[in-house]
């Protein structure tokens, strides 16, 4: 039983290399392809994909494409092709439902092998791709115990929220209905626990463990 596959991508060339790619492998076959529309979205529901390929530069609307996507064909591995790796988007695409990534510059033999381990129910992360999304991982993790080990107290929190906002004290002060003394003391122990000089310390360290 041949593996369909229907192909999403702005570019004809990517169109035609993606088949003659496909091609030489007779258990898969390329029902469609087509730019980002309405016409190509219904075409790809009307021919029913086991895996839909689709370019992640096209997502930068946002996750509703791929959400599209998935609702026309439900039933659709969708396998993102991309020139563009960065982590934030790889990210992005698989938590809107993408079950696997590959490069553009990559050995054809990974767009097969992809198609193979999605059909089989698994997921697919070409290798330098899967090592960037680990190490991600790994140091937002870090960033969490450090973050836990601060044990910020719940005022101590909202004072930084609003520091990270550029709020002045009076402006703090305002907002969360206290004193501009209580807030220089919250400040003060904000400082003491991020080992920071000032106010853009805190922020910038602040910053560094994703606080925002």
């Amino acid at each position: 039983m041949q593996t369909t596959v229907f192909v999403c991508d702005d570019h004809p060339i990517i169109h035609v290399g993606v088949r003659a790619c496909l091609k030489q492998d007779e258990a898969i076959r390329v029902v469609g392809s087509g730019a980002w529309c309405d016409a190509t979205l219904q075409a790809a529901a009307n021919s029913d994909p086991d895996v839909l390929i689709f370019d992640l530069h096209q997502a930068k609307e946002g996750k509703a494409r791929l959400r599209h996507l998935s609702s026309a064909c439900p039933k659709a591995k969708l396998l993102i092709f991309t020139g563009d790796t960065q982590l934030e988007d790889t990210v992005h695409a698989l938590e809107a439902g993408a079950s696997g990534l590959i490069t553009k510059w990559g050995d054809p033999e990974h767009l097969r092998h992809a198609i193979y381990r999605l059909v089989r129910g698994d997921n697919y992360l070409e290798p330098e791709v899967a090592m960037q999304v680990i190490e991600a991982l790994k140091n937002a993790e870090v960033r969490r115990r450090e973050l836990t080990s601060l044990k910020l107290t719940f005022r101590e929190e909202q004072v930084l929220k609003c520091l990270l906002k550029g709020s002045t004290n009076m402006q703090i002060a305002e907002h969360l209905e206290i004193s501009e003394k209580t807030v220089k003391y919250y400040v003060g122990c904000l400082k003491d626990k991020f080992n920071a000089a000032n106010r853009l310390e805190i922020v910038l360290t602040a910053q560094r463990y994703s606080f925002a």
